[in-house]
């Protein structure tokens, strides 16, 4: 079980952001957590790459696979577009 759960500190530093923002995904329930005494810990499994931030290759591979569909489905999108 040691290793298993992440307090919010850890838990936000692994994701890369500010604990304070993730607390408020806590408190709006998009991330779960336990709540033990006043602390909260978070299950490995709720801390996956959904949440981290992209990183520069992340977004030239997400550009470059929206300019290929763009390019396979033009006429496609463009019927799409008139309806």
């Amino acid at each position: 079980m040691k290793g298993e759960y992440l307090s919010i500190p850890q838990a936000a530093k692994e994701l890369g952001i500010n604990r304070v923002v993730l607390y408020r995904k806590v408190k709006a329930g998009s991330i779960l957590a336990i709540r033990v005494g006043k602390n909260y810990i978070i299950h490995r499994s709720q801390i996956n790459p959904v949440h981290r931030p992209l990183t520069d290759a992340d977004k030239r591979r997400v550009e470059k696979a929206v300019t290929k569909v763009a390019q396979e489905y033009k006429d496609v999108l463009r019927w799409l577009e008139k309806e």
